[in-house]
């Protein structure tokens, strides 16, 4: 059964196959070539899409859930940080992380005794100052870059830092449509 048709880059739709979709309560979900959203052609029934954004508020009232889902976001991220220092390390032996890692490491364990979203989001800051220290330690000598700076980025490594994501929360948007959230 086909509940969503997700259109990305320099594609169309006949004007048959959008008729069946408006039709068939099949939303389009429209994204540039690198997955920006760009809007929906939404169909005539809202039924599934009122179920849907019911659950959705659902969660705001549920801090258990809410709590749990941070966790394993924020756990994700940690788990990406350290796989991104640990590859970094790897490649170039002056570059000494393991310290970092291992606090990062005992962090992220420590997700799971979190209770609510503020101790979550200590242990998220915690380690995201953790990375960017040890990540600025992995720059050239010659290139600027002391800890994360955003509005404005006051060097090289930050302004590329937030062009990337700036892309890349342009695309989990376009990722979040597609998926009908």
């Amino acid at each position: 059964r086909v509940t969503r048709i997700v259109l990305s880059g320099n594609v169309g739709l006949s004007a048959g196959a959008r008729s069946w979709a408006m039709r068939s309560s099949v939303d389009v979900v429209c994204l540039s070539r690198r997955g920006s959203y760009q809007g929906t052609l939404i169909g005539a029934s809202r039924g599934a899409h009122a179920s849907r954004l019911l659950a959705q508020v659902a969660l705001v009232g549920d801090r258990e859930r809410r709590v749990r889902l941070a966790t394993r976001l924020i756990g994700a991220k940690i788990r990406g940080q350290i796989h991104v220092l640990t590859r970094i390390a790897r490649r170039d032996e002056t570059v000494h992380v393991a310290d970092m890692t291992a606090h990062m490491h005992a962090w992220r364990r420590s997700l799971t005794d979190a209770r609510t979203l503020d101790e979550v989001m200590g242990i998220e800051g915690a380690c995201s100052n953790a990375y960017f220290d040890a990540l600025s330690g992995c720059v050239p000598a010659d290139v600027t870059f002391d800890k994360r700076s955003r509005r404005p980025p006051r060097d090289l490594p930050n302004a590329a830092l937030s062009y990337g994501y700036a892309i890349l929360l342009s695309e989990c948007v376009g990722a979040l449509h597609a998926a009908g959230l």
